[in-house]
């Protein structure tokens, strides 16, 4: 078993003799620790950094017994208090000193210890060769610069493993550097000899080192190691005949007859060799110009002696080449480790702080004492008369001690920028003699952020301006004039923090400038009035680059100059990469299953007056938004294509109605009225808009209610009559199709296809609700409803948005406001009415197709129980199988495996479960599994197996008991629920990867608790039900894959179901819907000539002889209405408020009493502007009857 501690999933092991031991024995294992305190246990002592740390906790011994009682039976704990639980023995462990790329750094030995067990503590001690080093080695591990990196080998008895040899050991590596105690410093080109001797001692400790391994090693050395220039002769390694060396082998001298000295290069390979290809004579000034660029010796000649003197020369401390070559060793080892080890781990800032000084996400230079600088020389501008800028990012880490301020910024000793005792920023002018001479923020910057800082001095009146992130602070006016006293930029001393991105500017810079090139990350360079741009990006060297280009370059270094050195040298900051994307934390949230769109569009276009005519009369696959005026009886159309111009077209007559249709099926929507008197349909075809296309279909009081229902691409010509709908198909004419759907009053809604099938599906809106109930072509059975809308608006199709899904959109003619929700991310319910109190809800997929069945288990008068089935391939037919008695659990699973659910029941009285396979009539299997009556069987597929598992739940303690159909001898068991709430479990697979999760329902409150099986570290919680509700489990009724949120009420046998297809995203907004930006013209004006495309007149006052209109009464078909929106209140009301999705089954907002063993507050979803909603429906009648 795995348990979570300081950052880690440490596993506990068990040990194998325990089953035969008394339980007041047992013995336990658990990964060995690092406990340790970062202010105490990492510390310096003399030439050694020192790390004391413990293998075990008595903490975590603590968590370790708690855990072993939860996982295994509660009986235990009262042996618990005698448990040994220790770490796994080290039989050895060496811990490297390593930087961020995992290498080990230079100058400081590993640290090996054998044989770590128990709770004592231990302590490396990690040698170097400087008490500097040392100081600065545990800076740079504080800080985060570099880490402990820690190899493990552990014994296993059923994989031993054979420790390599230490080869990078104390003795060892002191030994390599014995025979170069003479001397103390070394001369670049000595490199030869010292590799060559170094390298025959490395034979005898490790073999494999190569010679030319310890030449990259001393190159590395001569370009990163502190330099100084010394005079000769003074304690040079072996070299005290380099003044023979460089008279008598490298050239000749010769002299001419007015006695002037030639030199001769003489062909050889010594390393002092002075190289001039095509050129063997030179001068005294030539041969000592190339000593010095060459070999880095200053000479003279001397006459007197005639030979070369040495004045001085650059050279190295000794000790740092060493300590470079005795990585050889120690990489050697290391890799041997991080090839053989049992554990590897690594331990830096981050495992002990939040607030790392030397990582950042922004490449900076970090100080880390009070004795570091950055210096940028030759700042020689003249300010006084233009003005200046500096913009900086700055970071601070530690607050001044004391109650003195540090300074952050010296501007040639003119200017300074201080940081306060109590974190102010102060900018100031330098004057000994006058006070008062600078300005300051009111409060202080936080510590561990990074803060932007802008100084700006004004010639004008000799103002000092102080800026922090882009906000202007303070200001003072001075008195005196500032006095330059050097040419440099000096960063740091005493400031402890980071440093970034530095910006000096030869103007000053107003507020809107200093807040743009805040935001800008990178700088061309060229900017006007740029002087110097230090970006910090440089990260390796010395040598911080100027980028900018207007002038001359100013580069600046750490410290004094480009020399290393421990002390004043700030260090680069260690760039964090961008952490991947965290699992989601376990936490309560309840957007998976809820409306979730907070900004539908809302469109002010039109006037009472106006009737909302939206479709595509462009074509271009995207509804124009578009009213018919029946003032002056003229369409007025803003195409998507070009919001900003209106498309006019007068047509109709008094009493029209207006209607969308595409009779020619050529993408584009012809302007068609209906005329009531006639029942007549009129039609301008954009195909041939010279001629009318008349047909009559309906009667005078009948609405037209167009769309395609036989999904030709043509509409068919419909008229909606008292809850029915009269179809008269464009690929048959000859023909009637009748459909009744709604009720009185409902409004029938045109071209509504939301599923994107070409197929027009039946819709209506219930206006005193607000309320869409539609039927779905592909889903015939099934009801979908949701709430968009009030009373007084009037509702419309469109596919606003282009993606071939119609919207929601309602038109509130007397304010002029559309309110389009689209249908892609739009929540909706499916609504069932079928069932009498005394059934029980077992939906499954009974014929194999992919979608839930509606089913019920129904009493018969001789205590024996049928199952009643309406299955989604045959909707009109009724399935009906005895199977169970009284007493008995109905359960619904499919244990065979062949994709459809089994006729099964659990008996309590005996735990025997009796299956009877569907599409095996007459196969039985009977299996046990079950323990006590007041048990609970379920069903579900835990394994991904796609065969039913057998699950009991015991609602006295919450915990789930399931025996695998596959794998019987495997067995898990799970808490997941409170009992005291009485929480009901309803498992399924609501995450989509075919394996069910764990989810209870609590009946008080109607709240869903789901511990996805993808992610168990969040739970799902969502509102669904009212008290008295039966859950459904694990149904899919929209046949994506997931299970849905269902519940059935016994009183009014209605199904409420919440569809996992709902979107579960946030959505920003349809910010691809193109509005109308030309404004219609005011009423009574007329239609404005100038846009509209002329052509046909309105339609003659009576047309030709058409189709005789439909018969009053309406074939049979399935029960009207728009079933219930869900058994509760929806959410908002009053103009403006938005629509939560058809609040469904339960109350929208409330507070959980607590999710299993996790406390939940529901939320209630209210989004922006859009139509306000009321109460729920009341409930229909619905067939199939009962009985």
């Amino acid at each position: 078993m795995k348990l979570p501690y300081a950052k880690r999933n440490i596993t506990i092991y068990t040990s194998a003799t325990n089953p035969s031991r008394d339980p007041k024995a047992w013995l336990f294992w658990y990964d060995p620790l690092v406990v340790f305190d970062s202010v105490k246990d990492i510390y310096q002592y003399n030439e050694q950094v020192r790390f004391r740390f413990a293998i075990a906790s008595a903490e975590f011994d603590q968590l370790a017994r708690k855990t072993i009682i939860t996982k295994m039976n509660p009986e235990v704990e009262q042996f618990a208090v005698f448990w040994i639980i220790e770490p796994l023995p080290i039989d050895s462990l060496t811990i490297y000193v390593v930087d961020q790329t995992l290498l080990p750094i230079p100058a400081i030995y590993p640290c090996t210890k054998n044989s770590l067990s128990g709770t004592v503590s231990f302590e490396c001690q990690f040698l170097t060769s400087s008490m500097i080093i040392a100081s600065s080695i545990k800076q740079n591990i504080l800080c985060g610069k570099i880490k402990f990196r820690l190899e493990y080998y552990i014994q296993s008895v059923k994989k031993p493993i054979t420790i390599p040899p230490r080869t990078a050991t104390i003795s060892n590596l002191n030994s390599l550097r014995s025979s170069f105690r003479t001397g103390k410093y070394i001369h670049a080109s000595q490199e030869k000899d010292v590799v060559a001797k170094y390298f025959v001692q490395t034979q005898s400790i490790d073999d494999t080192i190569k010679e030319a391994d310890l030449e990259t090693l001393f190159e590395v050395a001569i370009n990163t190691t502190t330099y100084a220039n010394i005079t000769y002769p003074n304690d040079i390694w072996s070299l005290d005949d380099l003044e023979s060396i460089i008279n008598k082998d490298l050239f000749y001298v010769s002299f001419n007859k007015h006695n002037k000295i030639s030199f001769h290069l003489h062909h050889t390979d010594s390393p002092w060799a002075l190289k001039s290809p095509g050129k063997q004579t030179f001068h005294m000034d030539e041969i000592q110009d190339m000593f010095l660029k060459q070999q880095q010796l200053d000479v003279e000649w001397s006459s007197s002696d005639n030979k070369w003197k040495i004045k001085s020369l650059i050279v190295h401390v000794l000790s740092d080449i060493l300590d470079n070559l005795q990585l050889s060793v120690i990489n050697k080892q290391y890799e041997i480790d991080k090839i053989n080890a049992t554990y590897h781990r690594s331990i830096d800032c981050a495992d002990w702080s939040s607030t790392c000084a030397c990582q950042s996400i922004y490449s900076a230079a970090v100080f880390i004492s009070e004795a570091q600088f950055i210096h940028i020389p030759d700042i020689n501008m003249n300010f006084s008369s233009t003005g200046f800028t500096i913009e900086l990012w700055v970071r601070p880490d530690v607050l001044p001690s004391g109650n003195d301020s540090v300074q952050l910024l010296n501007l040639r000793g003119e200017y300074l920028l201080l940081y306060q005792p109590k974190g102010e920023i102060t900018f100031a002018l330098v004057n000994k003699r006058r006070l008062n001479l600078f300005t300051t923020t009111l409060q202080g910057i936080p510590l561990h952020q990074w803060t932007h800082l802008a100084c700006v001095h004004l010639p004008a009146d000799n103002q000092l301006q102080l800026y922090v992130n882009g906000e202007f602070v303070s200001s003072v006016v001075l008195s005196v004039k500032a006095k330059r006293i050097t040419d440099d930029i000096i960063i740091g001393k005493k400031f402890l923090g980071a440093v970034r991105d530095l910006r000096l500017w030869g103007c000053p810079r107003l507020i809107d400038q200093i807040r743009f090139s805040m935001q800008k990350d990178i700088l061309f360079g060229n900017e006007t009035c740029l002087v110097g741009y230090w970006l910090m990006k440089d990260a390796v060297s010395q040598t911080i680059l100027d980028l900018s280009l207007n002038g001359i370059s100013h580069p600046g270094t750490f410290g004094f100059d480009d020399n290393p050195n421990l002390l004043t040298d700030p260090i680069w900051a260690v760039i964090l990469p961008k952490p991947p994307t965290p699992p989601p934390p376990r936490i309560l949230h309840f957007q998976i299953f809820r409306e979730n769109i907070t900004f539908p569009l809302t469109v002010r276009w039109g006037t009472i007056f106006d009737i909302p005519m939206p479709a595509d009369y462009d074509g271009d696959g995207f509804a124009d938004f578009a009213v018919y005026r029946t003032t002056d009886l003229t369409w007025y159309v803003s195409s998507s294509n070009n919001p900003n111009i209106i498309i006019v077209k007068p047509w109709g007559l008094p009493n029209d109605i207006p209607v969308r249709c595409n009779f020619d099926g050529d993408r584009y929507f012809d302007f068609t009225v209906f005329r009531p008197a006639t029942a007549q349909w009129i039609s301008h075809l954009s195909s041939n808009p010279g001629v009318q296309y008349i047909h009559k279909w309906g009667r005078p009081n009948d609405f037209p209610c167009p769309g395609d229902f036989d999904g030709d691409g043509k509409t068919d010509f419909v008229v909606y009559r008292k809850g029915a709908y009269y179809i008269n198909p464009s690929s048959d004419p000859s023909v009637q199709w009748t459909k009744q759907w709604g009720q009185p009053g409902d409004i029938c809604v045109a071209n509504c296809d939301f599923d994107g099938d070409g197929v027009t599906d039946f819709t209506v809106y219930t206006p005193i609700i607000g309320l869409w109930s539609w039927i779905p072509s592909k889903r015939p059975w099934l009801i979908y409803q949701k709430q968009w809308g009030t009373l007084y608006d009037r509702p419309v199709c469109g596919d606003f948005d282009g993606d071939r899904l119609r919207d929601f959109g309602v038109y509130r003619n007397f304010t002029g406001d559309w309110f389009v929700m689209p249908y892609r991310v739009s929540s909706f319910v499916i609504t069932f009415r079928w069932g009498r109190p005394t059934d029980l809800p077992v939906a499954g997929d009974y014929d194999g197709d992919g979608f839930s069945d509606f089913a019920l288990w129904r009493p018969r008068v001789n205590k024996t129980y049928v199952w009643e089935i309406i299955p989604s391939l045959m909707p009109v037919a009724l399935l009906r199988k005895p199977w169970g008695i009284q007493g008995d659990v109905p359960v619904v699973g499919d244990f065979d495996a062949d994709k459809r659910s089994d006729f099964t029941v659990w008996r309590p009285t005996n735990g025997f479960w009796y299956i009877l396979f569907m599409a095996k009539p007459g196969i039985q299997m009977i299996k046990h599994w079950g323990f006590t009556p007041n048990d609970t069987a379920l069903a579900g597929d835990w394994n991904g197996d796609l065969i039913t598992d057998f699950t009991i739940y015991r609602p006295t303690t919450g915990y789930w008991y399931i025996m695998l159909l596959k794998n019987p001898i495997l067995q898990i068991f799970m808490q997941w629920g409170v009992p005291l709430y009485g929480d009901i479990p309803v498992p399924g697979d609501f995450d989509g990867d075919a394996k069910y999760d764990f989810a209870v329902w609590r009946p008080s409150t109607g709240f869903w608790f789901i511990l996805p099986s993808t992610n168990p570290a969040t739970i799902v919680i969502a509102q669904w039900g009212i008290y008295g509700d039966i859950p459904v489990t694990g149904v899919d009724f929209d046949g994506d894959g997931k299970t849905d949120l269902s519940v059935w009420r016994p009183s009014t046998g209605s199904w409420y179901i919440l569809p996992s297809s709902n979107p579960i995203y946030p959505y920003a907004g349809p910010f691809i819907i193109n509005q109308p930006k030309f404004p219609l013209p005011p009423l009574g004006a007329g239609p404005p000539g100038a846009f509209s495309p002329g052509g046909a007149a309105a339609p003659a006052a009576a047309a030709g002889a058409g189709e005789a209109a439909p018969a009053a009464a309406a074939a049979s078909g399935e029960a009207a209405g728009a079933a219930a929106a869900a058994a509760g209140t929806a959410v908002g009301a009053g103009s403006g408020a938005s629509p939560a999705a058809a609040a469904a089954a339960g109350a929208s907002a409330g507070a959980a009493e607590g999710a299993p063993s996790i406390g939940a507050a529901a939320a209630a979803g209210a989004a922006a502007e859009a139509p306000s909603v009321t109460k729920a429906p009341a409930t229909v009648d619905a067939a199939p009857a009962s009985g």
